[in-house]
């Protein structure tokens, strides 16, 4: 019932109320439940911009469920956001890759990731990975990716001009 109300609650202060309480440790002894709301929270902070409690919960999801692979983008993405900890970013993100080198987010991150850097060719090199699927695929998602990617490659090739 609470989850139900969480996901249906514009209010990011009240999903985080609600997801507290359902994170309390000793009604939750399951492994996968302290991960999830872990990751929820960080999720949550992240998003109203309490990037040291959104940390926090990233690493305490992730040492609980190193190889969730929406845990090690989530952290990677809030790391590129803040402009922080590069080379840590970079091997959260290279795991994901490894776990599955097919995801756009983790494309996605990665080709961002390069660009901050200052890598444009390898950024490049990335964002030419793209494979678009079919119309029957057009999902957000997929759609709120191609236009990160397009906006990201412009970037790029305009920075190579100069």
């Amino acid at each position: 019932h609470d989850f139900f109300i969480f996901k249906n609650n514009d209010n990011t202060e009240k999903r985080i109320s609600i997801i507290q309480k359902m994170y309390h440790p000793i009604l939750n002894h399951s492994h996968d439940n302290l991960s999830l709301y872990s990751g929820i929270l960080a999720k949550e902070y992240s998003s109203i911009g309490d990037y040291k409690l959104a940390e926090a919960y990233y690493l305490k999801a992730l040492n609980r469920s190193p190889n969730n692979v929406d845990l090690l983008l989530g952290y990677a993405e809030l790391l590129i956001d803040q402009n922080k900890e590069l080379d840590k970013c970079e091997q959260l993100l290279m795991k994901s890759y490894g776990i599955n080198n097919k995801y756009f987010r983790t494309k996605y991150l990665l080709a961002l990731h390069s660009y901050k850097q200052g890598n444009l060719n390898e950024c490049i090199e990335y964002l030419d990975d793209f494979n678009w699927p079919g119309k029957k695929f057009l999902m957000d998602y997929r759609i709120n990716y191609r236009e990160r990617v397009i906006e990201l490659r412009k970037l790029c090739k305009e920075e190579t001009k100069e």
